[in-house]
């Protein structure tokens, strides 16, 4: 495991060394999010780590994974919006997908523009139930 897979950049521009309790810092702050109407803001991260993890091999410890697949994800309120991000999370763990920062960019700028994220972000075949 490498150093860089041990990090998490916070919102604050602050670095924390990755353990299972920072993870969970992460959970309650994507759940604080959603208690306060900025929920928006929560797929946006959980998107980018995925980006990192799958473009740029990054944030992929087994403690950053875990959280992101088990917690992160769920912490979404919005039933597609959690469910999308769960199957494109699922398609990338499973090799069917590469989740680039194009992707990335054209799935918040998608919601942006029509409410919601559109599967053809992913491509035809990209987002086949797991």
């Amino acid at each position: 495991m490498s150093f860089v897979d041990n990090l998490v950049l916070l919102g604050s521009g602050t670095i924390t060394i990755g353990a299972p309790h920072n993870n969970l810092r992460i959970t309650r702050i994507l759940k604080c999010l959603s208690e306060l109407g900025l929920e928006r803001f929560n797929a946006g991260l959980v998107l980018h780590v995925l980006n990192e993890q799958s473009e740029n091999a990054e944030l992929k410890s087994p403690f950053i994974r875990d959280s992101m697949d088990r917690w992160w994800a769920n912490c979404i309120r919005d039933d597609y919006e959690r469910e999308w991000i769960g199957r494109t999370i699922s398609n990338v763990r499973i090799g069917q997908l590469g989740f680039t920062r194009q992707m990335y960019e054209k799935a918040l700028e998608g919601r942006r523009l029509a409410g919601k994220f559109s599967n053809e972000v992913l491509g035809t075949n990209a987002y086949n139930p797991v």
